[in-house]
């Protein structure tokens, strides 16, 4: 089960013997552990959950800006790409699908990369948001990408042939998408399933050393022992080591 905000402030109350409420705004207390499961939720995202225990399938955005057709952009909501991994389809033949892996190269390293070739029919010069220009090939998939500001992917060759700009629909990447909390009675706590009894006991917890200054033993350990369950969940498939790629056209 999935609890709201306002049902885990009434469990709150109910464990500590408190009168349950029917909005958070009712009392002083609810207010206060409304204010509170706002901290520990983001404490507990910031511990479990930013790393590598709940990832998303995403598409990037496209700029649809012919002044930067090798671009695409990262959602506002990610937090961060998994292994700097991202896919795009590099086929030539509508009805086909080539999803392709796209190797990240270090700023300094793809500006190299980009700055020594010749303006020619096969590419043109993009100009980049910063004034920096580059010379992009418009004639073949991309191999490698970058990022100068945490927003933008930058991609060393885009197909004209096939698209006049990178495709969002043809970008694949797996991420960490950033939560949020909503100070709403509605709000649905947005944690898997699986980990909301240990939110509520952390909830707990936290809350009776703030507000009854009084440790509640019981709570603190099933926390405890559920947040250390959650850093060591399994997941499907693992990455026991990178593989290390030269670069070259």
């Amino acid at each position: 089960m999935k609890y709201t905000l306002l049902q885990a402030v009434n469990l709150y109350l109910d464990y500590t013997d408190g009168f349950r409420v029917s909005t958070i705004d009712d009392t002083i207390e609810s207010q206060q552990v409304a204010a509170i499961a706002q901290k520990v939720f983001h404490d507990l995202n910031d511990d479990i959950f930013n790393n590598e225990q709940l990832q998303e399938l995403i598409q990037l955005e496209a700029l649809a800006d012919n002044t930067k057709p090798n671009y695409l952009r990262l959602p506002d909501d990610v937090s961060r790409i998994k292994e700097s991994k991202v896919l795009y389809d590099i086929s030539e033949d509508s009805s086909e699908i080539k999803m392709t892996e796209i190797d990240y190269l270090p700023p300094l390293d793809f500006l190299e990369w980009v700055g020594n070739t010749k303006v020619d029919t096969d590419n043109e010069i993009v100009i980049d948001f910063s004034g920096y220009r580059m010379v992009i090939p418009n004639e073949q998939a991309p191999q490698y990408y970058t990022d100068f500001d945490d927003e933008y992917l930058v991609f060393d060759a885009y197909n004209s042939d096939v698209d006049s700009t990178m495709q969002s629909s043809k970008s694949g990447v797996l991420v960490n998408q950033r939560r949020t909390f909503t100070q709403s009675d509605t709000y649905i706590i947005d944690f898997p399933e699986w980990f909301h009894t240990t939110y509520l006991n952390a909830l707990i917890s936290e809350a009776s050393i703030a507000l009854r200054e009084e440790p509640n033993v019981l709570a603190d350990r099933k926390a405890r022992m559920g947040i250390i369950r959650a850093r060591k969940k399994q997941r499907i498939g693992t990455s026991d080591s990178k593989r290390n790629r030269g670069y070259g056209r």
